[in-house]
């Protein structure tokens, strides 16, 4: 299936794909917009009043930003088989296709990361259950903060550092590398990934402090901020090589890497809204992006088609090459 095979080692280990094998970090990301616009949206909705605070049509409305377009997804899914053919076409897309044919129900629950997992309907939606069970459980802390700010925000406190420990003791338990290492073995990446301690739960979004900060302060915080991305962004050059690990080790690393990726993108958002964020703000800010952003969404569901059918029709070997 694959020509060049002993190109693999130089393909993982060449530094300069490192950032784009990283994706995990992007899900970090979207999951830190959301929580952040999440309670942004719900503070002003309802002016800081916790009797204006409706948890029926705060699931409602985010059922219905995410489920129609999954089941349309699902049921656009049953129709690839008819779509194509190739050697490995059964195995890649049927295979798929079984999968949802079985366990759609689970996705239209909004559970297939808990249950069923290794069976699940289109495994790149995982992320989108997960984002609904933090959205939940946001709302649990949006609700102490409107009866009383400190009190959410030191039950917002308390919950990451439970989802940090218990998330640092299932790294240590299931041996999880330092970092996503694609040469190492990912019997326990099903085990670990996907689950609801894996990422960081509901974010600071509730705070909105103000600083007067020096223009020569804020030149060092934005460096800093940039210089840290570094870290989780290469956090498996050492290891790619085949190089040992320890578990104690590695759950600290892993543990610091999203910790030091969550307060870097947090504190970024933070300095943008706060008028702090320069050219960087200015960028971000572009409305080429605005199209982009409402498409993003249903671009990440489809994406998974296009990955299905390339390798499912594919009739000659492909070039071992990160971007096959």
């Amino acid at each position: 299936m694959f020509d060049n095979i002993f190109k693999t080692k130089h393909t993982l280990t060449d530094i300069t794909s490192h950032p784009l094998l990283n994706a995990e970090y992007g899900i970090v990301t979207f999951l830190i917009i959301s929580a952040i616009l999440t309670i942004y949206i719900s503070l002003s909705v309802t002016k800081g009043k916790p009797e204006n605070f409706s948890l029926f049509l705060y699931i409602v409305l985010r059922l219905a930003r995410l489920l129609p377009q999954l089941m349309i997804f699902i049921l656009l899914t049953f129709l690839l088989p008819l779509l194509g053919s190739g050697p490995l076409w059964a195995e890649v897309v049927g295979s798929n296709v079984d999968k949802c044919q079985t366990n759609w129900w689970l996705n239209m629950l909004l559970i297939q990361n808990l249950y069923k997992s290794d069976q699940m309907c289109a495994v790149h939606t995982w992320y989108i259950a997960l984002d609904f069970q933090y959205h939940v459980m946001t709302a649990i802390v949006v609700l102490v903060y409107l009866y009383n700010k400190k009190a959410g925000i030191i039950l917002n406190t308390i919950i990451i550092v439970i989802f940090l420990i218990i998330s640092s003791i299932m790294i240590y338990v299931y041996e999880v590398p330092p970092a996503i290492i694609h040469t190492s073995r990912t019997e326990h990446f099903e085990k670990y990934f996907g689950n609801l301690y894996h990422k960081l739960p509901p974010s600071y979004g509730v705070m909105k402090p103000t600083f007067n900060i020096t223009k020569s302060s804020l030149t060092i915080i934005w460096i800093a901020i940039l210089a840290a991305y570094c870290i989780p962004l290469w956090d498996k050059v050492y290891w790619s090589y085949g190089r040992p690990f320890s578990p104690a080790f590695a759950t600290v690393f892993y543990t610091l890497c999203r910790v030091i990726w969550t307060v870097c993108t947090s504190l970024m958002i933070w300095l943008c809204i706060s008028g702090k964020g320069g050219l960087i703000n200015t960028f971000l800010s572009h409305r080429a992006f605005v199209p982009m952003a409402r498409l993003t969404y249903s671009v990440y569901l489809c994406h998974a088609w296009l990955i299905w059918y390339f390798m499912g029709s594919r009739r000659h070997v492909m070039d071992t090459h990160m971007y096959n």
